[in-house]
């Protein structure tokens, strides 16, 4: 048959169309590469809580996960709590008595990971296996961070004051043990509390207002116990501590500050 040679015009079309579709090829592939280490859509690099939602987003802003929560967000920590250099995400939620329109919902506290994984959820109301008052088991935790264990990695402690009224618990997260404890009740509302440094075993002070002292405001100490060791309010309180609860963390010192 005939032989038909193309013209070198069509060589080069063609030549050129080749390298487009292998350059095509390429970038396809090279986003495939960046999708499979992490230069993507759902890559998270900002979590949020607010509302009724714990939210991760991109560089973008757009959405990435959601974690619901029961009630309204109070408190957001943005916190390392494994050492992984990856910070966890710890919320505190609940009712107030300014949005409460049907008896109070338990308290909730949350924590996530910046993947969306929950790595904790509880009530603090369920940590407590009594409640020696005679208000409702209400409260509302209000979280912060403390080397409890001395090992350079922070514990959750939340001071959980009753909604309406003075009656109050502290309560501890233990990530490393993913273990939650109750370490003490008080009659009055917790407005802080810290840690002493370089006390071994860990003694922890707190500061408050004793309601069955007219309202003045006190200073106390005690000492913490071991992850799962000494933390579960079993023993009364002395009888000369106008703290009727009871409790087993070892109190070194109660002080009324006066007026």
């Amino acid at each position: 048959g005939q032989r038909i040679t193309a013209s070198p015009r069509t060589v080069r079309r063609r030549v050129m169309l080749g390298a487009a579709v292998a350059a095509l090829l390429a970038a396809a592939l090279l986003a495939v590469r960046l999708a499979g280490t992490g230069w993507r859509r759902d890559a998270t690099v900002h979590v949020e809580a607010a509302g009724t939602v714990i939210r991760g987003s991109d560089s973008r802003g757009r959405p990435t996960w959601e974690v619901p929560v029961e009630s309204t967000v109070q408190n957001t920590i943005r916190v390392d709590l494994d050492g992984d250099g990856d910070d966890e995400t710890v919320v505190s939620a609940s009712d107030t008595l300014h949005d409460r329109t049907t008896a109070p919902m338990k308290s909730e506290v949350v924590v996530v990971n910046r993947r969306g994984e929950v790595v904790s959820r509880r009530h603090p109301e369920d940590v407590l296996p009594t409640w020696p008052f005679e208000f409702p088991k209400a409260l509302v935790p209000f979280p912060q961070l403390l080397d409890l264990d001395g090992d350079n990695l922070p514990e959750v402690v939340l001071r959980c004051n009753q909604r309406g009224f003075y009656p109050a618990a502290i309560v501890v997260y233990w990530p490393q043990r993913q273990l939650w404890e109750p370490l003490k009740f008080h009659t009055g509302h917790l407005t802080d509390v810290a840690t002493v440094p370089g006390s071994s075993p860990t003694r922890l002070q707190f500061l408050a207002v004793n309601n069955l002292l007219g309202g003045l405001p006190v200073v106390g100490e005690f000492v913490v116990g071991p992850p799962g060791v000494g933390n579960d309010l079993e023993e009364p309180a002395p009888s000369w501590l106008a703290d009727a609860a009871p409790q087993r963390s070892e109190l070194s010192w109660y002080t009324v500050l006066g007026e």
